[in-house]
């Protein structure tokens, strides 16, 4: 197509510049665009200007902590918490700390009062510093291993596993209630029994226990050897004071001054027992329930005129005082006794 000016009309040639006729200028088409296929940059990802790379890592960290922040756990690993960014459960230390609280549990009544005490502490304290960036324990394996020596079986085993969790929960709190709960139980329980149990300074009404006997008991011999007891001799009937009961009949007399009358089985002198005192065993010998146990204790020895071993071993005595039950707590072993301080309460009468 020819090339025409804009202004009067002429006919002007392609290259044209300025028309001949009135010389105004021409302007100059644009070069058609060939169309060429996308070639993909290989630098396009080279380079990536150091304010841009900043700026995206810190709108990815502030979105990570959003996200944190609204999740349940509420802990991210930038805390400053040494022991959940580290925390792992050892097994092996885990067993080790029910193996020793095991042990613990079956030693005297003392020692599991002073475990609960530690275990209170340690939940109230240790426990929720693992939490905080100033933990008491850093160590995995003793913190696995004092999880289960102080919270036991149950929440030992939770705590092991809010640590994993990175969640402290309230089973530190629940521990805390139940173990106060259980040591005053404990406390009173000991305060009770102590109070129902008469001391060994109180006149009569003496306090014998079970291993003050067991010390001064002689070993007997084994069981599959039977010793040969010689065939006694019949004895006549002894001469029994008026109004004196057999020694069976103890047990409806608790409480009341009487006179019992019966053989003497065994005479034990407790002297490295605390009290020092003289067991004399009618109708029966110890550990057997039926027995009536006279008790002389170390400060009354010296009114009689010797030993008593050598003055009612052996014989058919009658004795007068206050007939008391006495039950060990610990044994559950029980006896009627009587508690006398003269030789002019007991008589031998054979």
């Amino acid at each position: 197509m020819p090339k025409i000016c804009d202004h009067c009309g002429v006919q002007l040639d392609d290259v044209a510049k300025f028309c001949k006729n009135c010389g105004a200028q021409q302007l100059q088409p644009e070069p058609e665009a060939k169309w060429q296929p996308h070639q993909p940059d290989p630098y396009a990802n080279e380079f990536v200007h150091p304010s841009s790379n900043k700026a995206s890592e810190q709108d990815n960290r502030q979105w990570d902590n959003e996200q944190l922040s609204a999740s349940p756990l509420g802990w991210s690993p930038d805390a400053s918490t040494p022991v959940l960014n580290t925390w792992k459960t050892s097994w092996g230390f885990s067993f080790l700390g029910v193996l020793v609280a095991a042990i613990l549990s079956s030693m005297s009544v003392d020692v599991i009062m002073i475990l609960f005490v530690l275990s209170i502490i340690y939940a109230a304290i240790v426990y929720p510093s693992f939490f905080t960036g100033k933990p008491k324990l850093t160590s995995n394996k003793v913190i696995s291993a004092a999880n289960l020596l102080f919270g036991g079986y149950i929440f030992g085993a939770i705590w092991n596993g809010n640590l994993t969790r990175r969640n402290k929960g309230i089973s530190h709190i629940v521990f805390i209630v139940l173990s106060v709960l259980l040591v005053a139980l404990m406390a009173f329980s000991l305060i009770a029994s102590t109070s129902t149990s008469p001391s060994p300074s109180s006149g009569s009404q003496s306090y014998v226990t079970d291993q003050m006997r067991e010390a001064a008991t002689p070993p007997r011999p084994p069981a599959d050897i039977t010793p040969v007891q010689p065939v006694p001799a019949p004895k006549p009937d002894p001469q029994i004071p008026s109004g004196a009961i057999k020694w069976t009949e103890a047990t409806t007399h608790i409480g009341e001054v009487v006179s019992i009358y019966g053989p003497v089985k065994n005479v034990t002198h407790a002297y490295q027992s605390d009290g020092s005192p003289t067991f004399i065993d009618i109708g029966a010998s110890y550990p057997d329930p039926r027995r009536v146990t006279v008790v002389i204790w170390g400060e009354h020895r010296a009114n009689f005129p010797s030993a008593p071993e050598s003055l009612y071993d052996g014989k058919t005595v009658c004795v007068t005082g206050e007939v008391y039950l006495y039950q060990d707590m610990a044994s559950m072993n029980q006896s009627h006794n009587i508690a006398i301080q003269s030789p002019s309460q007991i008589q031998v009468i054979e």
